[in-house]
């Protein structure tokens, strides 16, 4: 596990734990879960959805992935790549799409943490 890239959790933030299919880990991967909180990502993601994310530095353009800000703030945001940079991009149109040149990703920085492999809803 690339312990550099979850420092920014803090572990008094950890409400729970989630079961995961034990196939999922064979291949040496790492998941962690997120609680949705807000509206930004509805109506695919509701405020207290559970979601489980498979640990990984990268993801496909239109992936749903977890993404560091700065080291300071993770979002939840649909990622869609440019050739001169990212989108976060919400699903619910109230909320603003947020560009990254390819410099900011580099400077700020801005880092994938996870792609959703599973959402659970009503959990919590």
């Amino acid at each position: 596990m690339d312990t550099h890239r979850l420092e920014m959790v803090d572990q008094s933030f950890i409400e729970d734990y989630e079961d995961i299919d034990a196939n999922w880990a064979k291949d040496g991967s790492t998941y962690f879960c997120l609680k949705v909180k807000g509206e930004s990502m509805m109506p695919k993601f509701e405020n207290g959805d559970v979601l489980i994310l498979r640990q990984q530095p990268d993801c496909n353009s239109g992936d749903f992935c977890a993404v560091s800000i700065n080291c300071t703030e993770c979002t939840f945001k649909k990622v869609i790549k440019h050739d001169n940079g990212i989108t976060l991009q919400p699903l619910n149109p109230a909320y603003e799409p947020m560009f990254f040149s390819n410099k900011e990703i580099e400077d700020k920085p801005i880092t994938i943490l996870g792609v959703v492999r599973e959402i659970r809803r009503g959990l919590w």
